[in-house]
């Protein structure tokens, strides 16, 4: 079902930034349930996450074999991101006293799962590298595992997919599912979620498998980490 253009919030997000002081060391929410694997990169090095561990707007969060991160943002909303998945927080303003603001993510690969908190629902933006996705109060799931392919499960609420080839949008009331590309949406039928918070086996060499989203500081050997 094809409806009429949501309107780009990203001049939205530019003024909220300037009105509330935001700069790139702002705090966007914190961990709230961490499994091994789980870091976040906002300067030289990248850090490993554990619960109550600050998360910065602007940084990149990423998660590895077996890792998954559960965050609440200051608005409340709840993101889990799965195994081997990416997310940048290319902005986040919020003003709690009167419930405004605004919140722009992306995500590079992987999957994750959000429910949306006291931000209004039609400033909350999250691209991938097939389609944009916004919400209208929601709980959903995206998957970007596969290339080329958005796959979408519209839990609660509403989701709106507009594919970046297209000037269509794609309208998901819940319970419904689409599978899209950068051209369209099928919207109907099913698939496996992906999983979250699996069974992490220990790493037995003890190593830290966590240098970087494409593994390049571990000497090589875990390279293919950051790109499956």
């Amino acid at each position: 079902m094809s409806i009429s253009r949501l309107g780009s919030i990203g001049a939205a997000a530019v003024l909220l930034a300037s009105a509330f002081g935001a700069s790139a060391a702002d705090r966007a929410g914190e961990t709230t349930r961490s499994q091994q694997n789980a870091f976040q990169w906002s300067g030289v090095l990248p850090d490993t996450l554990a619960e109550g561990d600050e998360i910065y707007q602007q940084a990149e969060v990423y998660t590895k074999d077996h890792g998954s991160l559960e965050l609440t943002f200051d608005d409340s909303s709840v993101l889990t991101l799965g195994p081997n998945s990416d997310l940048v927080i290319d902005e986040f303003v919020y003003a709690p006293d009167t419930n405004t603001g605004s919140s722009a993510l992306r995500l590079g690969k992987g999957a994750l799962r959000m429910i949306s908190g006291s931000i209004p629902s039609g400033n909350v933006r999250v691209d991938t590298p097939v389609a944009t996705v916004g919400i209208r109060g929601t709980d959903f799931i995206l998957d970007t595992r596969t290339p080329g392919n958005l796959k979408v499960w519209s839990k609660e609420g509403t989701v709106v997919v507009s594919p970046t080839g297209s000037n269509e949008q794609f309208e998901l009331v819940a319970p419904s599912y689409a599978s899209c590309s950068s051209a369209s949406c099928n919207v109907g039928g099913s698939s496996a979620e992906p999983s979250f918070f699996p069974v992490a086996p220990a790493d037995p060499s003890g190593r830290d498998r966590g240098f970087g989203p494409s593994g390049g500081g571990d000497g090589g050997n875990d390279g293919g980490d950051g790109n499956q």
